[in-house]
Protein backbone atom coordinates (compact mmCIF):
# COMPACT_ATOMS: atom_id res chain seq x y z
CA UNK A 1 0.00 0.00 0.00
CA UNK A 2 2.70 2.62 0.69
CA UNK A 3 4.79 1.57 -2.94
CA UNK A 4 1.01 2.28 -4.52
CA UNK A 5 0.89 5.49 -2.83
CA UNK A 6 4.02 6.73 -2.35
CA UNK A 7 4.03 7.00 1.77
CA UNK A 8 5.74 5.83 4.71
CA UNK A 9 4.42 2.40 6.36
CA UNK A 10 4.41 4.90 9.32
CA UNK A 11 2.48 7.80 7.42
CA UNK A 12 -0.22 5.49 6.56
CA UNK A 13 -0.59 3.81 10.58
CA UNK A 14 -1.16 7.52 11.13
CA UNK A 15 2.18 8.49 12.51
CA UNK A 16 3.09 12.30 11.93
CA UNK A 17 6.24 11.85 11.13
CA UNK A 18 7.55 13.80 14.44
CA UNK A 19 9.93 10.66 15.45
CA UNK A 20 12.79 10.47 12.41
CA UNK A 21 14.57 7.89 14.53
CA UNK A 22 13.85 5.36 17.60
CA UNK A 23 15.95 4.58 19.81
CA UNK A 24 17.25 0.92 20.54
CA UNK A 25 18.92 -1.58 23.31
CA UNK A 26 21.93 -3.21 23.70
CA UNK A 27 21.17 -6.59 23.31
CA UNK A 28 23.67 -8.81 25.56
CA UNK A 29 24.61 -12.59 25.48
CA UNK A 30 26.88 -14.64 27.44
CA UNK A 31 28.04 -16.88 24.50
CA UNK A 32 31.08 -19.41 23.21
CA UNK A 33 33.71 -18.86 21.06
CA UNK A 34 32.87 -18.63 17.28
CA UNK A 35 34.81 -20.48 14.53
CA UNK A 36 38.17 -19.31 15.38
CA UNK A 37 37.93 -19.60 18.83
CA UNK A 38 37.24 -15.40 19.34
CA UNK A 39 34.64 -13.51 20.92
CA UNK A 40 33.31 -15.11 23.45
CA UNK A 41 31.58 -13.58 26.52
CA UNK A 42 31.73 -14.58 30.01
CA UNK A 43 31.67 -13.96 32.99
CA UNK A 44 35.10 -12.67 33.54
CA UNK A 45 34.69 -10.13 30.63
CA UNK A 46 30.87 -9.23 30.33
CA UNK A 47 31.61 -5.76 31.81
CA UNK A 48 34.17 -4.90 29.32
CA UNK A 49 32.10 -6.54 26.60
CA UNK A 50 28.96 -3.69 27.43
CA UNK A 51 31.53 -1.03 27.81
CA UNK A 52 32.28 -1.76 24.26
CA UNK A 53 28.74 -1.97 23.05
CA UNK A 54 27.74 1.44 24.66
CA UNK A 55 31.00 2.94 23.11
CA UNK A 56 30.00 1.53 19.55
CA UNK A 57 26.97 2.10 19.04
CA UNK A 58 26.14 4.55 21.65
CA UNK A 59 23.60 2.66 23.37
CA UNK A 60 21.84 4.66 26.47
CA UNK A 61 19.97 1.35 27.14
CA UNK A 62 21.11 -2.28 28.01
CA UNK A 63 19.10 -5.81 28.29
CA UNK A 64 21.12 -8.26 29.99
CA UNK A 65 20.37 -12.30 28.73
CA UNK A 66 20.23 -14.63 31.67
CA UNK A 67 19.73 -17.93 32.92
CA UNK A 68 23.31 -19.45 32.01
CA UNK A 69 24.95 -19.16 34.94
CA UNK A 70 23.66 -20.14 38.68
CA UNK A 71 21.15 -17.09 38.95
CA UNK A 72 23.23 -15.03 41.95
CA UNK A 73 26.19 -15.75 40.08
CA UNK A 74 24.29 -13.87 37.88
CA UNK A 75 22.98 -11.00 39.53
CA UNK A 76 26.58 -10.42 41.18
CA UNK A 77 27.29 -10.08 37.02
CA UNK A 78 24.52 -7.43 36.80
CA UNK A 79 25.90 -5.24 40.24
CA UNK A 80 29.38 -5.12 37.94
CA UNK A 81 27.30 -3.62 34.49
CA UNK A 82 25.55 -1.23 36.62
CA UNK A 83 28.17 0.12 38.92
CA UNK A 84 30.90 -0.06 35.37
CA UNK A 85 27.73 1.54 33.15
CA UNK A 86 26.53 4.78 35.35
CA UNK A 87 23.02 5.30 36.62
CA UNK A 88 22.32 6.97 33.26
CA UNK A 89 21.98 4.50 31.30
CA UNK A 90 18.88 2.54 31.43
CA UNK A 91 19.31 -1.89 32.42
CA UNK A 92 16.94 -4.54 31.85
CA UNK A 93 17.30 -8.40 32.36
CA UNK A 94 16.04 -11.12 30.53
CA UNK A 95 16.53 -14.78 32.16
CA UNK A 96 13.94 -16.06 30.27
CA UNK A 97 11.90 -17.65 31.94
CA UNK A 98 14.41 -19.97 33.93
CA UNK A 99 13.74 -19.05 37.29
CA UNK A 100 11.71 -20.55 39.58
CA UNK A 101 9.29 -17.94 41.97
CA UNK A 102 11.53 -18.12 45.10
CA UNK A 103 14.33 -17.69 42.78
CA UNK A 104 12.67 -14.78 41.06
CA UNK A 105 11.87 -13.43 44.38
CA UNK A 106 14.87 -13.50 45.82
CA UNK A 107 17.24 -12.11 42.91
CA UNK A 108 15.15 -9.30 42.29
CA UNK A 109 15.40 -8.28 45.72
CA UNK A 110 19.24 -8.51 45.50
CA UNK A 111 19.08 -6.52 42.82
CA UNK A 112 16.61 -3.46 43.84
CA UNK A 113 19.15 -1.12 43.83
CA UNK A 114 20.48 -1.53 40.85
CA UNK A 115 16.92 0.07 39.38
CA UNK A 116 16.34 -2.16 36.64
CA UNK A 117 14.23 -0.68 34.09
CA UNK A 118 12.50 -4.00 33.90
CA UNK A 119 12.59 -7.59 34.19
CA UNK A 120 11.54 -9.83 31.17
CA UNK A 121 9.88 -13.12 31.87
CA UNK A 122 11.46 -13.96 34.94
CA UNK A 123 9.24 -17.03 35.31
CA UNK A 124 7.64 -19.50 32.77
CA UNK A 125 4.42 -18.91 33.17
CA UNK A 126 2.98 -20.41 29.45
CA UNK A 127 1.44 -23.46 29.13
CA UNK A 128 -1.28 -22.20 31.97
CA UNK A 129 -2.12 -24.90 34.27
CA UNK A 130 -5.49 -23.19 35.16
CA UNK A 131 -7.60 -21.18 32.67
CA UNK A 132 -9.65 -21.79 30.16
CA UNK A 133 -8.67 -20.08 26.96
CA UNK A 134 -11.60 -18.05 24.87
CA UNK A 135 -10.04 -19.84 22.25
CA UNK A 136 -10.83 -23.23 21.78
CA UNK A 137 -8.03 -25.43 21.97
CA UNK A 138 -5.49 -22.47 22.86
CA UNK A 139 -4.04 -22.63 26.38
CA UNK A 140 -4.07 -19.25 28.12
CA UNK A 141 -1.39 -17.80 30.20
CA UNK A 142 -0.59 -19.17 33.83
CA UNK A 143 -0.12 -15.37 35.39
CA UNK A 144 -0.87 -16.28 39.00
CA UNK A 145 3.16 -16.52 39.19
CA UNK A 146 3.99 -13.59 37.76
CA UNK A 147 1.28 -11.37 39.55
CA UNK A 148 2.96 -13.05 42.97
CA UNK A 149 6.44 -11.28 41.69
CA UNK A 150 4.81 -8.38 41.30
CA UNK A 151 3.57 -7.81 44.03
CA UNK A 152 6.57 -9.27 45.89
CA UNK A 153 9.33 -6.37 43.98
CA UNK A 154 9.98 -2.82 43.16
CA UNK A 155 11.20 -3.31 39.76
CA UNK A 156 8.92 -3.85 36.60
CA UNK A 157 7.59 -6.56 35.17
CA UNK A 158 7.75 -7.38 31.61
CA UNK A 159 5.97 -9.93 29.64
CA UNK A 160 6.43 -11.59 26.49
CA UNK A 161 4.58 -13.79 23.94
CA UNK A 162 1.47 -12.21 24.92
CA UNK A 163 0.88 -11.03 20.99
CA UNK A 164 -3.33 -12.41 20.65
CA UNK A 165 -5.22 -10.08 22.58
CA UNK A 166 -6.82 -12.00 25.04
CA UNK A 167 -3.56 -13.20 26.58
CA UNK A 168 -2.97 -9.54 26.78
CA UNK A 169 -6.23 -8.86 28.65
CA UNK A 170 -5.55 -11.78 31.11
CA UNK A 171 -2.27 -10.12 32.00
CA UNK A 172 -4.17 -6.69 32.75
CA UNK A 173 -6.98 -9.08 34.66
CA UNK A 174 -4.17 -10.43 36.27
CA UNK A 175 -2.13 -6.99 36.79
CA UNK A 176 1.08 -9.52 36.09
CA UNK A 177 3.13 -7.15 34.12
CA UNK A 178 3.93 -3.32 34.01
CA UNK A 179 5.08 -4.11 30.79
CA UNK A 180 4.12 -6.24 27.60
CA UNK A 181 6.45 -6.99 24.54
CA UNK A 182 4.81 -6.20 21.15
CA UNK A 183 6.44 -8.49 18.06
CA UNK A 184 5.90 -8.25 14.25
CA UNK A 185 5.66 -12.07 13.61
CA UNK A 186 3.84 -12.64 17.04
CA UNK A 187 1.23 -10.06 16.59
CA UNK A 188 0.51 -11.49 13.07
CA UNK A 189 1.82 -8.83 11.00
CA UNK A 190 2.42 -4.46 11.00
CA UNK A 191 -1.11 -3.99 11.54
CA UNK A 192 -1.64 -6.54 13.93
CA UNK A 193 1.54 -5.00 16.03
CA UNK A 194 0.00 -1.58 15.73
CA UNK A 195 -3.46 -2.88 17.62
CA UNK A 196 -1.66 -4.56 19.92
CA UNK A 197 -0.10 -1.50 21.32
CA UNK A 198 -3.64 0.40 20.71
CA UNK A 199 -4.99 -2.47 23.33
CA UNK A 200 -2.07 -2.41 25.56
CA UNK A 201 -2.52 1.66 26.16
CA UNK A 202 -6.40 1.34 26.76
CA UNK A 203 -5.47 -1.18 29.45
CA UNK A 204 -2.58 1.29 30.86
CA UNK A 205 0.29 -1.41 30.31
CA UNK A 206 3.44 0.15 28.90
CA UNK A 207 4.48 -1.11 25.40
CA UNK A 208 7.81 -2.74 24.24
CA UNK A 209 9.41 -3.81 21.62
CA UNK A 210 10.54 -7.47 20.99
CA UNK A 211 13.49 -9.02 19.01
CA UNK A 212 13.50 -12.31 17.00
CA UNK A 213 15.37 -13.38 13.97
CA UNK A 214 14.73 -10.02 11.99
CA UNK A 215 16.64 -9.48 9.03
CA UNK A 216 16.44 -5.80 7.47
CA UNK A 217 12.94 -6.14 6.68
CA UNK A 218 11.57 -6.60 9.70
CA UNK A 219 13.83 -4.25 11.68
CA UNK A 220 12.75 -1.88 9.12
CA UNK A 221 8.65 -2.71 9.62
CA UNK A 222 9.84 -1.99 13.38
CA UNK A 223 10.70 1.12 13.41
CA UNK A 224 7.64 1.98 11.59
CA UNK A 225 5.17 0.85 14.33
CA UNK A 226 7.22 2.25 16.65
CA UNK A 227 7.19 5.71 14.91
CA UNK A 228 3.53 5.52 14.61
CA UNK A 229 3.24 5.08 17.96
CA UNK A 230 4.46 7.97 20.57
CA UNK A 231 3.68 6.11 23.64
CA UNK A 232 6.50 3.39 23.17
CA UNK A 233 8.85 4.85 25.20
CA UNK A 234 11.27 2.09 25.75
CA UNK A 235 14.07 1.85 23.92
CA UNK A 236 13.29 -1.50 21.29
CA UNK A 237 15.08 -4.50 21.36
CA UNK A 238 17.06 -5.38 18.39
CA UNK A 239 19.56 -8.28 17.43
CA UNK A 240 20.58 -6.93 14.67
CA UNK A 241 23.70 -5.63 15.11
CA UNK A 242 25.01 -9.03 16.28
CA UNK A 243 24.44 -9.69 11.94
CA UNK A 244 27.66 -9.69 9.22
CA UNK A 245 25.69 -8.28 6.66
CA UNK A 246 21.81 -8.08 5.81
CA UNK A 247 19.58 -8.75 2.25
CA UNK A 248 19.31 -5.24 1.43
CA UNK A 249 20.39 -2.68 -1.30
CA UNK A 250 23.07 -0.44 0.60
CA UNK A 251 23.91 -3.29 2.96
CA UNK A 252 22.71 -3.24 7.01
CA UNK A 253 20.69 -0.24 8.68
CA UNK A 254 23.26 2.02 10.44
CA UNK A 255 23.33 3.09 13.64
CA UNK A 256 23.15 6.86 14.97
CA UNK A 257 23.86 7.35 18.64
CA UNK A 258 22.34 4.30 19.77
CA UNK A 259 19.21 5.22 17.79
CA UNK A 260 18.26 4.19 14.00
CA UNK A 261 16.59 6.21 11.21
CA UNK A 262 13.06 5.76 10.22
CA UNK A 263 13.11 4.94 6.63
CA UNK A 264 11.01 7.73 5.23
CA UNK A 265 10.92 6.39 1.12
CA UNK A 266 7.79 4.69 -0.27
CA UNK A 267 6.69 1.76 1.78
CA UNK A 268 9.34 0.24 4.74
CA UNK A 269 11.80 2.80 2.41
CA UNK A 270 14.14 -0.22 2.16
CA UNK A 271 15.08 -2.50 -0.93
CA UNK A 272 15.88 -6.09 -1.29
CA UNK A 273 18.81 -7.12 -2.88
CA UNK A 274 18.77 -10.07 -5.73
CA UNK A 275 22.51 -11.02 -4.88
CA UNK A 276 22.38 -11.16 -1.95
CA UNK A 277 19.17 -13.07 -1.11
CA UNK A 278 21.08 -15.48 -3.88
CA UNK A 279 24.15 -15.58 -1.34
CA UNK A 280 22.12 -16.28 2.19
CA UNK A 281 19.93 -19.08 0.38
CA UNK A 282 19.75 -21.70 2.65
CA UNK A 283 20.44 -24.77 0.26
CA UNK A 284 20.88 -27.96 1.03
CA UNK A 285 24.66 -28.41 1.27
CA UNK A 286 24.37 -24.91 3.67
CA UNK A 287 22.09 -26.69 5.56
CA UNK A 288 24.29 -30.25 5.98
CA UNK A 289 26.75 -27.62 7.14
CA UNK A 290 24.92 -25.49 9.64
CA UNK A 291 23.69 -29.43 11.12
CA UNK A 292 27.41 -30.38 11.34
CA UNK A 293 28.44 -26.96 12.75
CA UNK A 294 25.37 -27.09 15.63
CA UNK A 295 26.25 -30.59 16.54
CA UNK A 296 30.19 -30.04 17.11
CA UNK A 297 29.23 -26.92 19.54
CA UNK A 298 26.82 -29.41 21.33
CA UNK A 299 29.15 -32.11 21.48
CA UNK A 300 32.02 -29.44 22.65
CA UNK A 301 29.56 -27.77 25.65
CA UNK A 302 28.16 -31.05 26.45
CA UNK A 303 24.64 -30.00 25.43
CA UNK A 304 22.42 -33.15 25.30
CA UNK A 305 19.31 -33.61 23.12
CA UNK A 306 16.11 -30.79 23.54
CA UNK A 307 13.83 -32.08 25.89
CA UNK A 308 10.90 -30.27 27.93
CA UNK A 309 13.30 -29.44 31.28
CA UNK A 310 16.12 -29.00 28.91
CA UNK A 311 14.93 -25.83 27.21
CA UNK A 312 16.09 -23.37 29.89
CA UNK A 313 17.41 -24.17 33.47
CA UNK A 314 15.11 -24.30 36.11
CA UNK A 315 16.11 -22.60 39.42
Amino acid sequence: MGKAVGLPVYRLLGGSGYRASVPLAAYFFFRGPNREGKLAVDLDNCVEHVRWLIATYGFRTVKLKLGVYEPMIEAEAVERVRAAIGAHVKLRIDPNGCWSLPTAKRVLKRLEHCDLEFVEEPIKYTPARRAISTQEGVPSLDTLGLAALRRATATPIAADGVYRIDLLWQVARDQAADVALGDIQGCWGIKGMYDFYTLAEVLNIAGGVHSGTETGVLQAAKLHVTAARPELTHAGDAIYYEYADDVLVGGMLKYHDGEMLVPQGAGLGVELDESKLAQYELTEAKHKEYDAYWAEVKRQFKIPPAGPDLLVRHF
